[in-house]
């Protein structure tokens, strides 16, 4: 009894040990694999006469679900950490009531003077739209944004479009790094992969990525000469 007691503790070790060691070894993989970063935009720079901003509901052509609103929340919240800009937020009444429309897509026709009667009621510089152009919820999840910041002349300060899929090891990579980047935890656990579980914390990531590419024109300096 005793000999089989040692010798099921001893496998018991050896699952554990072994177990540990592949985990080891996958955090130095991952360690060396550079988090993606999306290549696909147009970012010339915000202008300074661009301080408000109205951010349209997010658009998705097969459906509106009511989990979009989840999916908006976190496309708002990362947007607004950035204060680049005064946010005004508008939802599916407002356009409703405006523009008979639910939605507004930044590749579509929009109706007619959409821009100028935003501006005569919202007081703003530009609106800013949000299109989901790919959604998978479920493993490997995947989410494609396509988004433009366009001013009340039409002017795009802004664009964006890209497909983030976690099937892709960089993109998966790049999302356990924001989480655990972003956890609050106070215990030191692994919790890195709970953004590749669920839309909405992916959604943050993604959000994250994306606005990082929208930020200030920058000045450029200019050499005077003067004469001596």
């Amino acid at each position: 009894m005793k000999n089989t007691y040692l010798i099921s503790l001893l496998f018991s070790i050896l699952v554990v040990f072994s177990s540990g060691c592949r985990n080891v070894q996958e955090q130095f993989k991952e360690a060396s694999i550079p988090s993606y970063k999306p290549t696909n935009f147009y970012a010339p720079g915000v202008p300074d006469s661009v301080q408000r901003v109205v951010v349209l509901p997010l658009y998705y052509a097969p459906y509106e679900d009511e989990y979009l609103t989840v999916l908006e929340g976190s496309f708002q919240n990362e947007l607004s950490k950035r204060t680049l800009f005064e946010i005004v937020m508008i939802d599916r009444e407002d356009l409703d009531m405006l523009f008979h429309i639910r939605q507004a897509s930044s590749s579509q026709e929009l109706p007619y003077q959409f821009l100028e009667r935003l501006n005569e009621r919202y007081h703003i510089d530009a609106v800013l739209f949000t299109d989901l152009t790919y959604f998978e919820p479920y493993k490997p999840l995947g989410i494609g944004v396509r988004s433009k910041l366009v001013g009340t002349d039409g002017s795009v300060y802004w664009a964006f479009d890209d497909i983030f899929d976690a099937g892709s090891l960089p993109v998966a990579v790049g999302a356990k790094r924001f989480t655990l980047g972003n956890s609050h935890t106070p215990f030191p656990l692994d919790t890195g992969n709970a953004g590749l579980q669920g839309p909405e914390l992916f959604t943050k990531y993604v959000a994250f990525e994306m606005y990082g590419t929208l930020d200030r024109e920058k000045s450029q300096s200019v050499d005077i000469e003067q004469d001596v």
